[in-house]
C-alpha cells in the first residue's frame, strides 16, 4: 500500500431484538445505491457476513429434528409392531412440538 492508496472501514450492526438475516438482506439491497453515490474508484466489499453461519445452523437443527422424529416413529413401530398403533404417536410427536412453540409469538427467521 503506497501513500496514494487509502482505505476506510465502516461497520453495520443490528439493533437489539432485530433479526440479523433481515438486517443483512436490507443492507445488501441498499449497497448498489450506496456504490452509485460514491466517487469512482472507491470499492465496497463485505468483510464478514454472519447470515451464512446462522442459516447453516438453522438448517442443521431442522435436519436433526426431522431425523429425531423419524427415529422416534421407527422405534415406536418396532416396539408396538403395528402400523395402526404407530400412527397416533407419529401424529402426536410433531403436534406436541408445534404446541410447545405455539406460545412463542416472535416471528421465525
Amino acid at each position: 500500500m503506497d501513500e496514494s492508496d487509502s482505505r476506510g472501514h465502516s461497520e453495520c450492526t443490528r439493533q437489539p431484538g432485530a433479526n440479523t438475516i433481515s438486517v443483512v438482506k436490507s443492507i445488501k439491497q441498499l449497497l448498489p445505491q450506496l456504490e452509485a453515490n460514491l466517487p469512482t474508484g472507491i470499492q465496497v466489499t463485505t468483510l464478514t457476513d454472519l447470515t451464512t453461519a446462522i442459516e447453516a445452523s438453522v438448517s442443521d437443527v431442522e435436519f436433526e429434528l426431522l431425523l429425531t422424529i423419524g427415529l422416534v416413529v421407527l422405534v415406536i413401530f418396532l416396539f408396538l409392531r403395528s402400523l395402526y398403533a404407530t400412527i397416533i404417536p407419529s401424529v402426536a410427536v410433531p403436534l406436541s412440538l408445534v404446541g410447545t412453540f405455539a406460545g412463542d409469538v416472535r416471528p421465525w427467521l
